[in-house]
């Protein structure tokens, strides 16, 4: 356990970044990342001192900027030869701009620019939703709102299902994670106004399907709240995963 190396992205704040302290706890070495350097300087400084753990180090890229995540995947590819453990935890709600930037470019480009450094019983996990909308690909990109957000959720589903399934003889496992519905977030605040549900439910989620030995080499799943479940019908349909790759390359 205190071997493997774990990326995180949006850790400082929300699920993520509790997360993040409770991966160091554990004492895995915790790559933090986040859009703002003087908030990923104080998670690192906060999870290091309330932990401990020596080996938590922080990265900062803003990912609605494509040559920010390029950047990213290159700079970890430097620092480290093996990463053990990706969440594409950053995410966006529906009253932001750049959603489908952020919320489902970002997760393709990052896991595509890692992917060297992953290895035999890697797993990488796609934070995704309950709220999934077909994706429409005359338009892609375009949308706004909560439509924009559902739309990028499912296409994180449905690349994670692609990508599982190419990634399946390397021993990588890939899959999609709903963290739970309406948690204590920025997100869920900003988007709905309410304080939502007990956030650590969606830590324990995350610490799940990244630790889990009962896991181990299961790939292309959806989860919700840990528990293997059932995504929109659109995911499963190799025709549309295969559609939405070839629509994804003229815009990475």
């Amino acid at each position: 356990m205190k071997d493997k190396v774990i990326l995180i992205t949006g850790a400082t704040s929300g699920i993520g970044r509790i997360s993040a302290e409770r991966f160091a706890e554990k004492g895995l070495t915790v790559l933090v990342h986040g859009r703002s350097k003087d908030k990923v300087t104080k998670t690192v400084s906060e999870i290091n001192k309330n932990t401990g753990n020596k080996k938590i180090f922080g990265y900062v890229a803003d990912l609605s900027i494509l040559s920010e995540v390029k950047n990213l995947a290159q700079k970890i590819k430097d620092d480290y030869q093996s990463l053990d453990i990706l969440i594409n935890n950053a995410g966006l709600g529906p009253v932001h701009d750049s959603i489908f930037e952020v919320n489902y470019i970002a997760t393709v480009v990052l896991s595509l620019g890692l992917e060297p450094i992953l290895g035999q019983d890697s797993r990488v996990v796609n934070i995704a939703s309950e709220a999934q909308s077909p994706v429409d690909l005359e338009n892609f990109m375009k949308a706004s709102g909560f439509e924009a957000y559902a739309q990028s959720k499912l296409a994180v589903i449905q690349f994670s299902f692609y990508l599982a399934e190419k990634l399946r003889e390397k021993g990588i496992s890939v899959n999609a994670l709903d963290p739970g519905s309406f948690l204590a977030t920025k997100m869920v605040k900003e988007a709905w106004g309410n304080d939502g549900r007990d956030i650590n439910i969606g830590v324990n989620a995350h610490l799940k399907l990244a630790l889990s030995e009962s896991l181990e080499g299961l790939t292309g799943e959806f989860f919700s709240e840990g528990k293997i479940s059932e995504a929109h019908p659109d995911a499963y349909k190799t025709g549309l995963q295969k559609q939405l790759w070839d629509k994804t390359q003229s815009f990475i």
